[in-house]
């Protein structure tokens, strides 16, 4: 009887163990650690009640986990300015006016995107590309393979200013200001990329030849750069000539896109001037051109400096 007691109690303790899952909830028994429910549920060690909550676990500082808003994304580019310009290198045009209105150009666009912000915390406006199209008149200006030259300077876009840095969340790991970082070196490669591509595309300006002994085709021309602009977009025009046309009248269709014009008086006489003029700006209006306007070539750098920055 001594010898089978002890036999019993170790085969009762055996049993009750391997049984533990149904008899432990009738003696009140609460799971371990080890006998969580499924993660995400239940914190560690905490009984199963009711249904899981949806609430995240608070970040330090009890801010909830989502990101402060407020700085935190590059601002939309804005779409390219479209230029289109004809410059007139023809006999009868002075040397010294086309050399003058190649400068300015290649000035413009040269300073074109703004020196860029050393300090950008407080956040930095947008800049606006440019696409730049330049023809040369010709005997046949609207004829394939004239020369003309193409550019552009991508857009670059607003950085909004530094998140507050005393607002809660602010500096956590993937809270505002890390995304401000982000933006920031994001916002600084563009402007470097648009710096460096008005360096190339001032340098590619350069190299426009402006010798030539054609005939001036001018209508022809602009009808050509009206023939290369999209339908939409924000299009303006320039003719850079004395308009002394000498080829027959080509048709265009400038779409409401405002023409600028630059015109030397050569000879130096103003009822000519005005009557170059004048013809020009009729088969211009009747090929739906927006607003016409004429400047003189001494006051043409502020006008062309407008007409490239919109400025």
């Amino acid at each position: 009887m001594k010898k089978v007691l002890p036999l019993a109690i170790v085969l009762a303790v055996l049993l009750g163990w391997m049984n533990w899952g149904k008899i432990g909830p009738v003696l009140g028994a609460q799971p371990g650690p080890a006998a969580t429910a499924a993660a995400g549920a239940t914190m560690l060690g905490a009984p199963a009640t009711g249904a899981p909550s949806a609430v995240p676990a608070p970040t330090p500082g009890g801010a909830p986990s989502t990101a402060p808003s407020g700085g935190t994304s590059l601002e939309d580019l804005p779409p390219q300015r479209l230029r289109y310009v004809l410059i007139d290198p023809t006999s009868s045009t002075d040397k010294s006016f086309r050399d003058s209105m190649k400068a300015d150009i290649i000035a413009d666009v040269q300073n074109y995107v703004p020196p860029k912000p050393s300090n950008p915390k407080t956040g930095v406006p947008p800049v606006t590309g440019l696409r730049l199209t330049v023809r040369l008149v010709a005997t046949n200006s609207l004829a394939y393979g004239q020369q003309d030259i193409d550019v552009s300077i991508p857009s670059v876009p607003g950085l909004p200013a530094r998140p507050d840095m005393t607002a809660d969340g602010t500096l956590d790991p993937g809270g505002a200001y890390d995304a401000f970082k982000k933006s920031a070196a994001a916002w600084s490669a563009a402007y470097d990329s648009a710096v460096t591509a008005a360096a190339g595309a001032a340098k590619a300006l350069g190299k426009l030849d402006l010798n030539s002994n054609q005939s001036s085709g001018i209508t022809a021309g602009a009808a050509a750069l009206a023939l290369l602009a999209p339908a939409q977009g924000e299009i303006q025009f320039a003719v850079l000539s004395d308009l002394d046309e000498n080829r027959p009248q080509e048709p265009a269709d400038f779409k409401g896109h405002p023409i600028l014009v630059v015109q030397p008086d050569p000879v130096g006489d103003i009822s000519r001037w005005d009557s170059l003029f004048n013809n020009f700006s009729s088969w211009a209006s009747a090929g739906h051109a927006g607003a016409i306007t004429r400047v003189r070539p001494e006051v043409a750098a502020s006008a062309l400096s407008t007409f490239i920055t919109g400025k």
